[in-house]
């Protein structure tokens, strides 16, 4: 299988890095029944300003989405 993450990188410039899992369960506050797999700092990259751009700061939610594929 392969799972396909995806996410709104609509970010203020800086430099990030990227934590993801995969869990059995999760409750409303966003914690997780039982971690089956993570990869802390699994990639990091950098956001240059663009000028062009108005600068919101605070927090966001990215929209993130999981698509698993069997191959």
């Amino acid at each position: 299988m392969e799972a396909l993450f995806t996410f709104r990188a609509a970010l203020v410039p800086g430099h990030y890095t990227l934590t993801c899992g995969v869990a059995n369960g999760a409750d409303l506050d966003g914690g997780f029944q039982q971690s089956l797999a993570r990869r802390q700092d699994a990639i990091a990259f950098s956001v240059i300003k663009n000028f062009a751009d108005i600068l919101w700061a605070g927090i966001y939610n990215i929209g993130p989405r999981c698509e698993v594929q069997r191959r």
